[in-house]
Order: C-alpha cells, then sequence, then structure tokens
C-alpha cells in the first residue's frame, strides 16, 4: 500500500484541526459554541453519516457476506473494549474509566478508515468496511452509552438516534432498501459534516497539548500504544486461530491499527468526562499511525 493516500488524508485533518485552534483563539469557538456543535454532530450529523453508507450505489457484496463481516467487527469492537475495561479502565478514576476504554478498543472506522482501506483493498475493501461501520455505531450506541452514561436506563439506550440509525442501516443494507430523492440527497449532506465539525473541536482543544507536562500522562501513551499496536495485532493472532482469512481478515486488521475515534471526545464533553485526555490521545493517534499503520501491515503480511 502506498504511504501517500494516508498521508494526504491525515494531513487534511490536521488542517481543519489548525482553523479549529484559529476560530478557538478568535473566539469564535465558544464553550457554548462548542456544546452546540457537539449536540449536532451527535444527534444529526453521525446518525446521518451512518444511514448514507447503506445507500451507496458502487458495487454491493452478498447480504450474507456483510452481516459475517458485521458479526465479526462487532465482536472486536465488543470484546475487545470490553477486556481493556476490565483488565485496566476500571482501575482508574471514574472520569477516565469511558475514555480510555473507548480509546483504546474503538478505532477511527470512517473518515480516516475510508481512504487507507481504499488504497489497500480497493472498491471490495470499502463493501466490508462499511460493515465494520455500523458495527463500530452498534457497540458504541449501546456499549459506551452505558460506559459513559453510567447507569443508563435500557429504555434510553435502545430510542437514543445513534442506534435507531445504526438498526435501519442494517435492515436497508440487507433488503437493498433505496431511501428516495431528495431525502437520500439531504441526509448525504448532513453525514458529510460529521468529520469537519469533529476535527474543528479537537482543534479548539488543542491549546492544553501546548504544556509539555500535559504529555507526561502514561494513560495517553498506553492507550495508544493498545490502540496503535496491541489491538491490530491481537486482532489478527485470534482471527487466524479461528480460521478467518481472506479480505474480511485484512481490512479487520487494518481497521483495528487505525487511529483512535473522534467520538471518544464528543462523549467525553457530552457526559463530562476527561475530555483532555480523549484531544490529546487523539490528535497524537493521527500523527503516529503513519508509522504503525505500515508497521503492522509488515508483521502481519495483509
Amino acid at each position: 500500500m502506498t504511504i501517500l493516500p494516508v498521508l494526504n488524508q491525515i494531513l487534511m485533518l490536521m488542517i481543519l484541526m489548525a482553523i479549529g485552534l484559529l476560530l478557538r483563539k478568535k473566539d469564535v469557538l465558544t464553550d457554548q459554541a462548542m456544546r452546540a456543535i457537539n449536540v449536532i454532530v451527535l444527534s444529526v450529523a453521525w446518525p446521518a453519516m451512518v444511514l448514507s453508507i447503506t445507500q451507496r450505489q458502487e458495487q454491493r457484496i452478498q447480504a450474507p457476506d456483510f452481516l459475517w463481516m458485521l458479526l465479526i467487527s462487532t465482536l472486536v469492537f465488543f470484546v475487545g473494549s470490553l477486556a481493556v475495561y476490565f483488565l485496566y479502565a476500571r482501575r482508574l478514576e471514574e472520569r477516565k474509566q469511558a475514555v480510555y476504554t473507548a480509546l483504546c478498543g474503538m478505532p477511527n472506522t470512517g473518515f480516516v478508515g475510508l481512504p487507507i482501506v481504499q488504497a489497500a483493498y480497493g472498491t471490495q475493501g470499502v463493501l466490508y468496511l462499511a460493515a465494520c461501520i455500523v458495527a463500530f455505531n452498534l457497540v458504541w450506541w449501546t456499549l459506551f452509552v452505558r460506559l459513559y452514561g453510567g447507569r443508563a436506563k435500557l429504555s434510553v439506550m435502545v430510542t437514543n438516534v445513534g442506534l435507531i440509525a445504526s438498526v435501519l442501516s442494517v435492515f436497508f443494507y440487507v433488503y437493498a432498501v433505496r431511501i428516495p430523492e431528495p431525502f437520500v440527497s439531504g441526509i448525504h449532506q448532513l453525514g458529510v459534516l460529521n468529520t469537519p465539525l469533529t476535527m474543528l473541536l479537537l482543534g479548539a482543544r488543542l491549546p492544553e497539548l501546548k504544556k509539555l507536562e500535559t504529555l507526561k500522562d502514561h494513560n495517553i501513551w498506553s492507550s495508544m500504544g493498545v490502540r496503535l499496536l496491541g489491538m491490530p495485532l491481537a486482532v489478527w493472532v485470534i482471527l487466524r486461530l479461528f480460521g478467518v482469512t481472506g479480505l474480511p481478515m485484512q481490512v479487520l486488521v487494518l481497521v483495528s491499527a487505525l487511529p483512535c475515534a473522534n467520538s471518544v471526545q464528543l462523549f467525553a464533553e457530552r457526559y463530562g468526562k476527561d475530555y483532555a485526555l480523549a484531544s490529546r490521545t487523539i490528535s497524537l493517534s493521527l500523527i503516529f499511525c503513519v508509522v504503525t499503520i505500515p508497521l503492522v501491515m509488515l508483521i502481519t503480511g495483509i
């Protein structure tokens, strides 16, 4: 795989973060504005992005293959996150537990994953990636709603817009349901807001990185080590032991090597968790993945 698409994508994300930083310094992105953007992303842009994935016009994989990939990737994200939580994260202070678990267990399957998987495995790989993105959302809007929100009621978990959009996206894909125009175009336009708005928020939190002592937090480096190296290598070994091979295995290992998900910070701000740990780790993982992704591909031979 050529590294150029990865570099271009990361550079573009850094530019968006720099704009967010500038807007913060100009007092455009005030605390009130960032809270409003957070609500827009979580309640509108993110669910729209999930729905739009299943409305793509390009070649489809068969529904059983999609469901098989969905099942495997859901187990990878769910079991991996729970392992991190019970082995280490729950020993941390309460404000860090869910954040650390998400940083380790949940990769940036969407915007960062798309160009990387496309460069490595072409259109067919992207189709399998779509199942991973839906799986990410199913795990996020169930397990992490609970971890972030504490004793969240079951009724709250099953009625949130993110989970509803994820379930609908599976139904739409399996039964080849096409949302009519102009609704599908509107959903797509809302979905593309997800990444720029999230990166602007990340950039607005960058001033907290300028203090060198903040980088002495071992939780930053340990979570990045698990996310960028530990998870993909563990997934590779486990999948091989269970006989999962071919393109599904390759895509899942590559997805597991992606940097930390932007949604970790969005939920941290929404639920009053340690958003500083989230923003620092996400920003640094974007930089370090330029080295770690090729390294993982070299070690695993995917």
